[in-house]
């Protein structure tokens, strides 16, 4: 067995048949708030811009 675990085709339609109508939990946040949200870890989401273009071009003096 390579420990691999799969859902039966039971809980497949479970899971798409879930409705969740209970939302008494989550916060009501107004558009602002929502516009305002920031990642935790913000140095983690920084997108350096890319200054070279990537080239697929092989030398043939690098395959010999």
């Amino acid at each position: 067995m390579n420990g691999v675990k799969t859902l039966s085709l039971e809980r497949i339609a479970e899971i798409k048949a879930f409705k969740n109508t209970c939302f008494s939990d989550c916060p009501v946040m107004t558009e602002e708030e929502l516009r305002n949200l920031r990642p935790r870890y913000p140095e983690n989401f920084i997108q350096e811009k890319q200054t070279e273009k990537l080239s697929s071009k092989i030398s043939v003096s690098t395959l010999s």
